[in-house]
């Protein structure tokens, strides 16, 4: 299992729902979105960045695409949340 030290994507909102949506929208593959999740989170922890890019060449429309997210961070644990934006 990746370590990625208490992050987490939200769930169960609009913004989630949304992300699901963009994703299968523009990502050509067999492999479904909750399957790469913790993949997708450990790399934007551990190169410290807020957004992932999906290359051209596993997109549907064969462009570069990079998926936005805005990181909550609790006080009281170390969890952070990382809620969806939008896609470009």
């Amino acid at each position: 299992m990746l370590d990625t030290n208490g992050a987490v994507f939200e769930f169960k909102s609009e913004e989630d729902d949304q992300f699901t949506k963009d994703y299968h929208r523009l990502v050509d593959s067999a492999v479904p979105l909750f399957a790469v999740k913790e993949d997708l989170l450990y790399l934007m922890e551990s190169q410290g960045i807020t957004y992932f890019m999906m290359p051209a060449v596993i997109t549907k429309d064969r462009k570069d695409h990079n998926f936005y997210f805005e990181v909550e961070t609790f006080e009281t644990s170390r969890i952070k949340k990382y809620k969806y934006l939008r896609c470009d």
